[in-house]
Parts: structure tokens; sequence; C-alpha cells
């Protein structure tokens, strides 16, 4: 069972306005026609998916924060492996992170 705790939205307006990303996050819908069968659920549970992904793609540690419950945990290759949610909330941390990478980051199924 998947469960996905989404905390208030925060966040997800703005970076649903910046388009330097290119659509490649929305590549989960298989065509137009599984887009108009979704719920209202899945929609919520896909736009969160792009804000996500969308956040990531940005290096926007904030806005890939937002939508992580409070309790929200992480895992690491390197040890600890499990960060609890005050390391997980950490702009700073993403930040380091996204500082590794030299152009943006896309996710493709």
């Amino acid at each position: 069972m998947l469960s996905i705790t989404i905390a208030g939205g925060k966040g997800i307006g703005a970076l649903r306005a910046q388009n330097t990303c290119h659509d490649v996050n929305r590549k989960y819908v298989l065509n137009n026609r599984a887009v108009r069968a979704m719920g209202n659920d899945e929609r919520a549970i896909c736009d969160l998916l792009d804000a996500f992904a969308h956040a990531i793609c940005l290096k926007d540690s904030v806005g890939a924060i937002a939508p992580l419950a409070d309790d929200a945990v992480t895992f690491d290759l390197a040890p600890p492996l499990q960060q609890g949610p005050e390391v997980t909330h950490d702009p700073d941390r993403l930040e380091e992170w996204f500082a590794t990478w030299k152009g943006p980051i896309v996710s493709e199924p």
C-alpha cells in the first residue's frame, strides 16, 4: 500500500508558475485518456509529484521540502542511512547536494 501525506500544499502554486524545466516530469501519465480518467485524488497526487520533480529540476530546496509531511524521513547511501525529520527538512543539506550537479536535475520514467 502506498501512502502519501501532503502538508498544506504551500509553495506548489509558485512552482507551477515557473516554466524553466521541460515537462518531462509528467511522462508517468501515459496518454490523454489516462488524464481524463483520473479522479481528483489522483490528480492531486500527480500534481504534487510534478511540483516536487519540478522543484528538484530547478534546484529549489524549499520547494522540494514544502510538500513533505512534518514527520517525513529520508534515506541516504552514507551512514547514518536514515535521516530524521529535522535533517529531512533542512534546505541547506539539499542545497549542498544540488551544488554537486552542473545542470538541471531531470527525472524521466
